[in-house]
């Protein structure tokens, strides 16, 4: 995955396509940082978010940000990982990208609970759920329940924690119906 994207960089330095720049350099970082490079891949996680800034690529740079502060939650660095949540989240309300909107409050949900501050975790946990209830997000909702049962129990409350997890349970098992339209059904 490392040498294609490194092709994908090349080819979009050539043609000077800075969006398509900008991706590959956040794949690449995230590559990198699955191969145990957190120096490396924060590295090319800043460049992508610069190249996206100079494109003018409000969601890019979203998604950069998440992606950032999801690497720097998982690494410990809190203060980094809250930076970038929080201006990922910034981004994607004022674009009113909801789905987003709903991941980047989970991490956000996540960290807090890291940090100990449990009601901030809930209260962005079930900020999230309502986005993705709203708009049938079933597999990601069913990870918002899960990281909110953790929070639960943590405070506490055993009897919404079980029920949060067996909520997520029953996302997660049931069949998925397929998004592809039958024939004759396109654009109904």
């Amino acid at each position: 995955a490392a040498a294609d994207l490194e092709h994908a960089l090349t080819a979009a330095r050539r043609s000077g396509d800075r969006r398509v720049e900008a991706m590959a350099l956040k794949e690449l970082g995230l590559v990198h940082h699955s191969l145990g490079q957190p120096g490396r891949a924060t590295a090319l996680l800043l460049q992508s978010l610069d190249r996206c800034r100079e494109s003018g690529d409000r969601f890019g740079a979203g998604w950069v940000l998440q992606d950032l502060g999801d690497m720097r939650l998982r690494q410990g660095a809190w203060r980094e990982a809250a930076r970038a949540l929080e201006q990922a989240l910034d981004i994607f309300r004022q674009l009113g990208a909801r789905r987003t909107e709903a991941s980047v409050l989970r991490s956000l949900g996540e960290l807090h609970r890291a940090q100990g501050r449990l009601w901030k975790a809930r209260a962005c946990l079930d900020a999230a759920m309502v986005i993705q209830r709203q708009l049938g997000l079933k597999p990601r909702l069913a990870q918002t329940l899960a990281a909110l049962a953790l929070v639960q129990a943590a405070t506490g409350d055993h009897a919404a924690a079980r029920r949060s997890r067996r909520e997520a349970h029953a996302l997660s098992c049931r069949p998925s119906r397929s998004a592809a339209p039958r024939p004759g059904q396109m654009d109904q």
